[in-house]
This record gives C-alpha cells, sequence and structure tokens, in this order.
C-alpha cells in the first residue's frame, strides 16, 4: 500500500518516533522536520502534544527532543504481553548467564537490521547498545543470519548501492556476502568479526517459523574475550536457544 493511503497525522507521529528511535542523543524540532521533509507549521503540534502527553521527552538545556517514558512503558508491556516476546526474552537471560556477553534479538527492516530487545553482558566492559537502533544488514552477525537465505540476484536488488565501510574488515561486495551467506544456510551461524566495530565480534543465528526466518539473536563480545573456547560456548548457546525458540513458534504446526 503506498503511503498516501495512510492517514496524514497517525503516519507522522509514527515517523516521529522512528526517527528518534535511531537518534540516540535526540532531535531538534527543525532536525525533526527536516528528517521527515515536512513543515513546522504541522508538526509542531503533534510533537508538542506527544511532549506533553510524556510519549516525547524534551531537553530545555538543548532543545532536543527523545523517546518518552510512556512510550517505553508501551514498548514493555508489549513485551510482557506478547507470548512468543517472552519467549525471546527469557531463552536470552538464559544465554547471557552461560556466556556472560550481550544478546540481541533483531528482525529486518528493508536492508538493514532493527534490534528490538537485548539483555546486557554483567561485566563491565561490554557492548553498549540502544533497543530501536538499525544498522547495515551486511555487516551484522543478526543481519547476514536474517537475510541467509538470498540468493545473489536477491541480495543485489537488496544492496543496489556499494556497501558503507565501517571498519578495514567490512565486507565489500554483494559477491563476498553471498559467498558468507552458503556457509550459514550449512550451519546456522553468521559472524561479524570487527565488521562493524573493530574491537567487537558477534555470532548470530537465524530463527525461523514454518520454515521462514522471522528473527535472529546474536551474541557480541570484546575481541579480547572472544577467545576459542569462548566462541563454542556461544555457538552452543545460541543452537540451543535456536532449537527451543523454533520449538515454541512452530508448536501449532499439526
Amino acid at each position: 500500500m503506498n503511503t498516501t493511503e495512510y492517514h496524514k497525522s497517525t503516519l507522522r507521529v509514527l515517523s516521529i518516533l522512528e526517527s528518534l528511535a535511531d537518534a540516540s542523543s535526540g532531535l531538534t524540532m527543525t532536525e525533526i522536520c527536516t528528517s521527515l521533509s515536512a513543515p513546522k507549521s504541522s508538526m509542531f503540534p503533534i510533537i508538542h502534544t506527544m511532549a506533553s502527553l510524556g510519549f516525547l521527552s524534551y531537553d530545555e538545556n538543548t532543545a532536543r527532543y527523545s523517546i518518552g517514558v510512556k512510550t517505553y512503558v508501551v514498548g514493555e508491556t508489549f513485551k510482557k504481553s506478547d507470548g512468543l516476546m517472552k519467549i525471546y526474552n527469557e531463552k536470552m537471560h538464559d544465554i547471557v548467564t552461560t556466556c556472560l556477553e550481550t544478546c540481541q534479538l533483531g528482525i529486518l527492516d528493508g536492508n538493514r537490521v532493527l534490534y528490538i530487545d537485548k539483555v546486557e553482558s554483567p561485566e563491565p566492559i561490554r557492548l553498549v547498545s540502544d533497543i530501536g537502533k538499525s544498522l547495515p544488514a551486511y555487516c551484522t552477525s543478526l543481519g547476514k543470519a536474517l537475510i541467509c537465505d538470498l540468493d545473489i540476484n536477491e541480495l543485489r536488488a537488496l544492496f543496489p548501492d556499494s556497501f558503507e565501510s565501517f571498519t578495514e574488515k567490512t565486507l565489500k561486495t554483494v559477491e563476498e556476502l553471498s559467498k558468507q551467506l552458503e556457509e550459514i544456510r550449512q550451519t546456522n551461524i553468521a559472524y561479524d568479526i570487527g565488521e562493524v566495530i573493530d574491537s567487537i565480534d558477534c555470532i548470530a543465528t537465524p530463527l525461523r517459523k514454518h520454515g521462514k526466518i522471522v528473527s535472529a539473536i546474536s551474541i557480541s563480545t570484546p575481541s579480547y574475550r572472544f577467545t576459542p573456547e569462548k566462541k563454542d560456548l556461544i555457538i552452543k548457546s545460541l543452537l540451543k536457544a535456536k532449537k527451543e525458540i523454533e520449538s515454541f513458534v512452530n508448536s501449532d504446526i499439526k
């Protein structure tokens, strides 16, 4: 459905939330309007109302808006009420208890990974990430897990532009990516070894419902802790969680 068929004011509310979810330090009114290509005259009453009701937070010192506490509460309520999210979160906690590293849950949003849940590592030195952020799928373990079923032509359609390099290890071409995806299909394990952040390594596994990949979970660890023993433990823990989660989500199959 074309976006012109949606209710414009409602679409703007949702677009504001999406824009702020990707902005860790918040956005000014001008930045929000620019990102959405919308005039201040129509955006001001929407943003003002959302801030007044607590769905947005306004910092008078920086003149920046960010996600408000009520939006956070709504998200937490969904997580508590949705049976699948409960299972995801329970298994993620199990993984962190075993591996002592940060676990993240992601879904595919276009050609990017949208991070929708996380369980932090108890270690003082760990990956710091935010729910609601997104990163390109081609350079993250979660992203590679989510797109591992795509063939070379589908990948070219998904990534029509050249790959942005985050580090020297970031993949350069669709052909390199396709080769990695072949291995992921065989092993159910995807890697990001310093492709986004030099000092962070990640492993992920795809999660399927009725044979289709619907999400993925990953473990991220500082490179200095990514020993062969830790790698084996992470893989074992991810595959165990994969089996248990997929058993739950596919339990309606007769």
